[in-house]
């Protein structure tokens, strides 16, 4: 069907786009998403380069 056809594109270019980039790109300037993704925890526990 050419529906699931132009879907399953749709859906292959979704995914090469987030493939460029990284939860913690997404959230960088974005307290609150880190907040409610129970990540800023996360970040302040890394260890100093």
């Amino acid at each position: 069907c050419s529906l699931n056809s132009a879907l399953r594109e749709a859906l292959n270019a979704f995914f090469a786009v987030l493939e460029r980039y990284t939860i913690a790109d997404m959230v960088a300037a974005r307290p609150n998403v880190r907040h409610l993704l129970g990540i800023d925890m996360l970040v302040q526990r890394a260890p100093a380069a």
